[in-house]
């Protein structure tokens, strides 16, 4: 059964339905339930054909299903409706289910009609596509809101208890004074939230979901989760704090933090706002050109990208995984205190104008444009393009660790460098670095040179206008070229005043066949000055000291081993005799030289170990036949060998012999000679002279490689010289001591020599032909003692000797490329000789028969000698047999 009404119907007092349906039917039927009535029991209520049905405030009504369809259908709950059966409450399309103030639907709601909560309570509302939710007053959803049509929260506040799901092609808005209190909003694929006043609650929009933000003070007080679209539109200001993996457009303010996780933050108006911090994982935050993005906070790019070709306001730092990137027009404002920071990352790059700091505190960063800031360099890299210029009063480079490389034109107005490179290298010479204010550099300044033969040499040029401080290491790249220049040329300059210490540089200052010196010429610049190769010089000079050497040590100008006879010469007054001398020793010795270019000199430490065998044969007459004198006519023949080690040692900056060993010259060598001699004898009195011819053959050979390598590779060249020599002498009894004489005499020796071409890779070195005028004065004390057999004797002495050479110091001419270069090398100069040995005679034919050996005599000396620039030692030893 059921009841039908198709008019006017008003239940004043409590109608029991039995469980009957009633059907509320037809255009312009009203059915109330009025003031004391209410409905109990109700079966099904259907509610259609454009008719009213009206709970009264205070009313109430019970039903087991209600059904509102049609159009112009109305619904109006101001009380109680309560639906016992599982079916919710069906607000079908064209018609209107009203909740008033004070009313309350105690059921699930599916619309696809019109809903319209003016206050009250209802249980969920699932709104279908076609259906239209408006709020206007404080309602509650006593479970889910699921939308996929229109709902409109417009004034006041509604609260839904569970979860608001805004799906499909949902319109979710929420009016400029209105409130959404949710425990959870959900905006998925297909749906879009117009945020226009507040929003309580978890935020979530989708992926698919798009939320705009359209008045001027919307807000998510839980904040946002964005994996959809967001748009914060121009002029509004959206407050939240979001975190974002799909896309945030903010053309408005956004106040609160935003995180970008893999998203994409965004400008598509003229300007935008975070009130906030901006951290971005990944994704990219992009500020097109004609846009402004200002951020309060500060911004962290710790994965992903920040591409600016508008304006950038705000404090920037990029993480190891981050990425800047802007555009030549792009403009970055920041504070002072923070900047632009690059904490790590290799792409960092600025191409437009920086109004603050760049800090670069490791990765790489890449400056093209205008800093009108400060750049601190704590480490990584920093490329320091042309064009970037700097304000006055700014611009200051701080390094302190890492590399800063600077292209040529680049502008700053000072540099601080406490440690870490200063780079111009890049390949080529030529790049000038300009600082208009002073500079304080202490770590690695490092440039590029070229030597290329037939031009001027060049390189980088680091131009202060102020004063110059700081300790350096300068580290030279070497373009091209090794070649020997004439002029020095600038690798820094300064207006001011310099106290700048270059402590050294790298690569080794080995560059073969010229070595280069950095120094202050007292005028403005620090250049770099070239010379001939320590290694060069020094074989030059090692050469040179091993025929000096060999002359007046191993060949020391020594007398013939002639001795007188220590008895009656017999029934023959001459005879012949023969002798042999043998002498082995060593020397340490310091070879100087001199470039004549440059002016620049320096020391060869050399170490000689020599052997010597000298054979000599003679006819000697004892009766002073020769105008009163007793003579010897001889030949000798001798041979002398050893080898040398000359240690090449890196210069400082300061042209000082450093101890680094950069190579090792071995010079073996073998000289033979021959001459002639004559001795004289008057009493106490002796006198001899001597001619000797003599070549030395040498085999050089240096360890040195790369550019240590000076080309001597078993380098085998001769010397040829001639020897004169002569000496005079001189013994005294020293008075009532028996049998102690003291000797004195003097001597000179002059030889001249001539050296081939040395080959040094593709270079020479020419030993021009020298003498050696060495002159001698000694004094010697001896002691004889007459041996028990009577027939033989024992002679003990000590003889000290000064030797000075008188000619002039050696030359040698060095040519490379065409470019020669004179060298002049030194001699022994000056030293001083102490010998003690013995003499030892016996005879062997006191009746002096002249067939027969008449006398042996025998001798073994130690000699010490030392000058500033020697220390040898040396053992001889020689024996006679006298017919």
């Amino acid at each position: 059964d059921q009841l039908t009404n198709q008019e006017t119907f008003n239940v004043g007092a409590v109608l029991n339905a039995d469980g009957n349906a009633i059907n509320n039917t037809g255009a312009g039927t009203q059915f109330t339930v009025g003031l004391g009535g209410s409905i109990i029991n109700g079966g099904a209520l259907t509610n259609d054909d454009g008719a009213s049905f009206t709970i009264d405030a205070g009313q109430s009504a019970t039903f087991s299903g209600v059904t509102n369809s049609d159009t112009n259908t109305t619904l109006t709950v101001n009380g109680t409706l309560d639906v016992t059966g599982a079916a919710p409450l069906d607000n079908n399309v064209g018609a209107t289910l009203t909740v008033g103030a004070d009313g309350d639907v105690n059921s699930d709601v599916d619309n696809t009609g019109i809903v319209a909560l003016n206050g009250g309570d209802i249980d969920a509302l699932d709104n279908n596509g076609n259906g239209s939710v408006t709020s206007n007053g404080t309602s509650t959803i006593n479970g889910t809101l699921t939308n996929e049509g229109t709902v409109n929260v417009a004034t006041s506040t509604l609260t839904v208890t569970a979860s608001v799901t805004n799906e499909d092609d949902g319109q979710l808005t929420i009016g400029d004074l209105a409130t959404l209190d949710a425990s959870s909003v959900q905006n998925q694929s297909g749906g879009t939230l117009s945020l226009n006043g507040t929003l309580n609650g978890t935020f979530v929009n989708q992926s698919g979901g798009v939320v705009n933000t359209g008045s001027a003070a919307s807000s998510a007080t839980n904040g946002m989760t964005n994996a959809g679209t967001l748009n914060v539109l121009n002029g509004n200001t959206f407050t939240s704090a979001v975190t974002n993996t799909g896309s945030a457009v903010v053309n408005g303010t956004l106040v609160g933090d935003l995180t970008n996780n893999g998203g994409d933050v965004s400008l598509s108006d003229a300007a935008g706002q975070i009130t906030g911090a901006l951290t971005s994982s990944g994704g990219t935050v992009d500020v097109g050109g004609g846009e402004t993005l200002t951020v309060t906070a500060l911004t962290s790019i710790t994965g992903g990208s920040l591409d600016n070709a508008g304006t950038f306001s705000g404090d920037l730092t990029v993480g190891p995984a981050g990425t800047l990137t802007s555009t030549g027009g792009s403009i970055f404002n920041t504070t002072a205190a923070a900047g632009l920071i690059n904490n790590g990352s290799s792409n960092f790059a600025v191409n437009g104008t920086v109004n603050g700091n760049v800090t670069t505190s490791t990765g790489t960063t890449n400056l093209n444009g205008t800093l009108n800031g400060n750049l601190f360099h704590n480490s990584g890299v920093t490329n320091f393009d042309a064009d970037v210029g700097a304000a006055v009063g700014q611009g200051v480079i701080n390094i302190g660790n890492g590399t800063v490389n600077m292209d040529n034109g680049a502008t700053v107005n000072g540099i601080v460098q406490t440690g870490g490179t200063l780079s111009a290298q890049d390949g080529a010479t030529g790049d000038v670095i300009n600082v208009t204010g002073d500079a304080v550099l202490n770590g690695t300044y490092a440039i590029d040179i070229d030597l290329t033969e037939g031009q001027p040499a060049s390189a980088d040029v680091l131009a202060v206008s102020g004063d110059l401080s700081g300790s350096i290491v300068i580290d030279l790249n070497e373009v091209s070229g090794d070649t020997r220049q004439e002029t020095p040329f600038d690798l820094i300059t300064y207006g001011g005043t310099s106290s700048l210490v270059v402590d050294g540089w790298t690569p080794a200052p080995a560059f073969s066949p010229y070595d280069y010196f950095i120094a202050d010429n007292d005028a403005g610049a620090i250049q770099l000055e070239s010379t001939i190769s320590t290694g060069i010089s020094g074989l030059a000079a090692s050469v040179g000291l091993i025929q000096t050497i060999g002359n007046a040590i191993v060949n020391r100008p020594t007398s013939p081993y002639v001795s007188d006879l220590a008895t009656d010469f017999g029934d023959d007054p001459c005879g012949p005799g023969g002798w042999t001398r043998f002498a082995t020793g060593s020397a340490e010795a310091s070879g100087r030289f001199t470039d004549e270019f440059t002016d620049t000199t320096g020391s060869s430490p050399l170490t000689l170990d020599y052997q010597s065998l000298q054979l000599g044969s003679d006819l000697v007459c004892f009766d002073d036949r020769f105008m009163g004198d007793d003579m010897s006519f001889g030949a000798i023949l001798g041979v002398n060998t050893g080898s040398a080690r000359n240690e090449i040692n890196r210069l400082d900056s300061e042209r000082n012999t450093t101890g680094e060993i950069l190579s090792v010259t071995t010079t073996d060598f073998e000289q033979t000679y021959a001459g002639a001699y004559l001795t004289a004898s008057r009493g106490r009195m002796f006198a001899d002279l001597q001619v000797r011819f003599e070549q030395t053959d040498y085999t050089a050979d240096n360890n040195g490689e790369g550019s240590n390598d000076i080309g001597v590779d078993n380098e085998e060249f001769t010397t040829t010289g001639t020897t004169f020599s002569g000496s005079a002498g001189y013994s005294w009894n020293i008075p009532q001591i028996e049998s102690l004489n003291f000797i004195g005499s003097f001597g000179l020796s002059y030889s001249e020599y001539e050296t081939d071409v040395i080959n040094a890779g593709d270079s020479t070195i020419q030993i021009n032909d020298a003498t050696q005028e060495l002159g001698f004065l000694s004094g010697t004390v001896s002691h004889l003692s007459i041996l028990p057999d009577n027939i033989s004797f024992m002679n003990y002495f000590a003889t000290a000797t000064l030797y000075q050479d008188f000619a002039p110091e050696p030359t040698a001419l060095f040519t490379s490329d065409g470019e020669e270069t004179p060298i002049t090398l030194s001699n022994i100069e000056s030293y001083g000789e102490l010998s003690l040995g013995l003499n030892y005679v016996r005879l062997l034919d006191p009746a002096g028969r002249a067939t027969v050996p008449r006398q042996f005599n025998a001798a073994v000396r130690v000699d010490g000698r030392q000058a500033e620039d020697l220390d040898s030692w040396g053992i001889t030893g020689q024996m006679r047999i006298q017919f």
